[in-house]
């Protein structure tokens, strides 16, 4: 009877022993789990640059602008329209770019979409003419809050905002005659903008 009564104990023992063992294991994973995620979620937010808003600052006289798209939280922005009635008429969109993550980074490269015309008139030779007059006259470029041109080299800091205004505008610095003015207003697409970032070295 004593014997029987031994190996009971020893098999509780034993069993006891392999449940604390599997809860020990079993908590170690769950700490390296956690840790790794942890750290995952750190090194992850190590690169973080990407426009946060962007608003129509001004659109001038009789032009229409509609709202670009932040595409993926990145620095890339289209699918938007400009549509001008008139010479001397400007749309100015204004970007907030953040740096959300740990280092500081630079402007690598601006890739500015090639504006595309199109006349409005019912007249298809009008709506031709009144796509090249406003097309070879088009200024769009991207300017920081001081109107100077964002080039290759600007840095934006780790955790720091900066605003960037995108400006598309119809110039004619001689005086137009009425019956060289556009007959009809002309619509301006493809106004794509991505702003490509790198670790300042």
């Amino acid at each position: 009877m004593k014997k029987k009564k031994g190996k009971d104990i020893e098999v509780t023992a034993i069993n006891i022993f392999l449940i604390l063992l599997f809860t020990c294991l079993f908590f170690i994973i769950l700490y390296y789990f956690l840790s790794y995620k942890s750290l995952s979620n750190k090194y992850s937010k190590i690169w973080d640059v990407h426009f946060v808003r962007i608003i129509n600052k001004d659109c001038s006289y009789e032009a229409v602008c509609t709202t670009p798209t932040i595409y993926n939280n990145s620095t890339t922005t289209s699918d938007y329209t400009v549509e001008f009635t008139g010479p001397n008429q400007k749309a100015v969109y204004e970007i907030t770019v953040k740096n959300d993550g740990l280092v500081d980074a630079e402007v690598t490269n601006i890739v500015l979409g090639l504006p595309h015309c199109k006349g409005n008139a019912e007249n298809t030779t009008n709506a031709s003419n009144d796509a090249d007059t406003v097309c070879n006259k088009l200024t769009y470029t991207l300017l920081d809050e001081d109107n100077n041109k964002v080039v290759p080299g600007t840095t934006i800091k780790a955790h720091e905002s900066k605003i960037y205004h995108l400006v598309l505008s119809y110039d004619d610095i001689n005086y137009v005659e009425e019956n060289e003015r556009i007959s009809d207003s002309v619509s301006v697409r493809n106004l794509n903008l991505t702003v490509d970032y790198n670790q300042v070295r």
